[in-house]
Parts: C-alpha cells; structure tokens; sequence
C-alpha cells in the first residue's frame, strides 16, 4: 500500500478523505474512472463507503464506528492495493449527477457524452416523436439519460455483450425507464429486429477505439473492465469505421450522430471520408481534452 498512513479508528471522516487523497497521490492508482484528481476520488470512495450523500461536507458526518472504519480500510485497501476501480468497489458510479449500478460487466460510466445529453444542447426539436439509438450501450447510461432528457423520445440501446446488457436492464429498472427503452443485443446495427426503427433522429455512441498495441501499457484499473469495451483493431478504428460508413442509412433527415473518440480524433480523420456527401460534420472539445467527440448532422427535409 502507499507509505502515507490510514487513519486508527476514531479519526474524523475528514482525516480518511485526506488520507486517503494523499495515498492516491503517493501511490500508482490511476484515475479517471469518474474523478480526474485525487482528492474528488478519495470523497468519492469515502462518503460511498460510509453510504453518505456525496454532497455532504465531510466534517458536517458523524465520526466512523469501528465497523464503519474497518469497512474504509477495507475500501482503501482494495483501491490502493488491489487497484480496483472505485466505482466497482461500491458496485456504483455517477455520471451527470445520476447515479448507475456498476461493477466488472460493463465500462465504467463516464462518457462526455452525457453532459451535451442532459443539458439538452442537440435539439430535437423538429421530430415530435425522436427515435434515439445508443449503440455501445455497456451499462445503459446514455440511453437511460438520453430518456430523462427527451421524455418524448423512443430509445433503443444496442451492445454485443449479454452481460454488460444485463447490468443496463439493472440500470433501467433502478430510474423506472424498462418501458421505455428497448434493449437489443447484437454487433452494432445487426442487434436491432426487423421491428425496430432502421433510420434514427439522434444516434449516441462511446465505442471501444482504443489501439491494440496501447494494451500493455494499460494501468490493473483499465484491465479491470471489460476488453470489448477498450480495443478496436490495431488503430483503434474497426468499429467507428463500421459506423461511419454506413451512417448515411441509418440517420434520418436531420438526424444527428454524436460519437465519442477520446484521444483518437486523428485516426478518425482519414475516415470522414466515408460520411455522406450532403451532411455536415465538426468536433467537440470536452474539458482538457480538444476533439474528443465527433458530431454529424444530416441536411434536413426543408435544406437537402
């Protein structure tokens, strides 16, 4: 574990925050499953623990019980030492301050994708009825998001792995979404049924688009999720060239793709290419990270 001592039992919940923070800091754990710094993470690991609201101010909670401090250092011990991620620690992760069931079935929910979603900045606004698709889906919380920000919209979520769907059924059922939200299990367009829409208004998707050859260099945290969910061929573009190059039959008039590439946006280039001629393109930066979201619209019925 970290040379930074945890707390005895009887230590304030504030002074495991810290401590915690500072093991983090010392330690080789690596971050940004749903926290980019230490001290967000060790709050979130801390107050989860303890079954605190994580909004709370850690000195406003109660001193820990010598139960409740061995279950901290049981938490710290599996982050730190067992280099588990968080969110699968306490079988939880939040994602646009909604909280999602999470464990080793599915990626650990953190798309920047949600923030564009649920502050309602793509506007559906010309289809009365959307038709939405969350290709990728793993947990479900684009789709389930995607639902609680267009309440009139149809959604379908689609992935190839009958696991990671099993947890977003969890997910649908927990913000009572099961009758909304369709799911499809399949690769890519092949999941959906001859009954569902082909042609979407909006399609979501956080595909796996990492190269192959960044597989050793991947932290014991990344390693803890599933492989599907990372890699996609040796560039890290089989899957998002599968999407691009069949997007022209798949959105409808004025539809609109956003997909999220990371790091990638340079593999990605060669491959606009294959968009449609007629539709418009352009990137999205997210915080600390330029390109990392690629967003299409098709021309719509009254501009072809």
């Amino acid at each position: 574990m970290s040379t930074v001592a945890l707390p005895a039992p009887g230590a304030a919940v504030a002074d495991w925050v810290r401590a915690v923070e500072l093991a983090l800091e010392d330690s080789d754990a690596a971050l940004g499953q749903g926290c980019w710094n230490a001290c967000d993470e060790a709050h979130w690991l801390v107050l989860g623990t303890l079954g605190a609201e994580l909004d709370a101010d850690p000195a406003d909670l109660p001193t820990p019980s010598i139960e409740q401090s061995q279950r901290l250092r049981d938490a710290a011990e599996q982050r730190l030492t067992q280099r588990i991620p968080t969110a699968y620690i306490l079988g939880e992760a939040w994602l646009a301050g909604i909280p999602f069931s999470s464990d080793a079935r599915a990626i650990i929910p953190r798309s920047f994708l949600a923030f564009p979603l649920a502050e309602g900045e793509i506007s559906l606004d010309h289809c009365p009825t959307p038709k939405i698709l969350d290709l990728c889906t793993g947990g479900g919380s684009l789709a389930v998001i995607a639902a609680m920000a267009y309440p009139e919209a149809e959604v379908w979520a689609a992935d190839l792995s009958t696991d990671a769907l099993e947890l977003a059924s969890l997910n649908l059922s927990r913000h009572g979404l099961g009758d909304r939200i369709r799911l499809r299990c399949g690769d890519l367009w092949s999941a959906l049924r001859d009954t569902d829409p082909q042609q979407f208004d909006l399609i979501v998707c956080n595909p796996p688009y990492v190269p192959t050859t960044a597989a050793p260099r991947f932290p014991p945290e990344f390693r803890a999720e599933p492989a599907m969910a990372h890699f996609a061929g040796e560039l890290g573009m089989d899957i998002v060239e599968q999407i691009l190059r069949s997007l022209g039959q798949r959105l409808r008039p004025g539809g609109q793709l956003l997909l999220e590439v990371g790091r990638e946006a340079e593999s990605v280039d060669p491959l606009l290419r294959l968009l449609p001629a007629n539709c418009d393109f352009d990137w999205l930066d997210a915080p600390a990270q330029e390109r990392a979201v690629l967003w299409v619209g098709m021309p719509s019925p009254e501009h072809p």
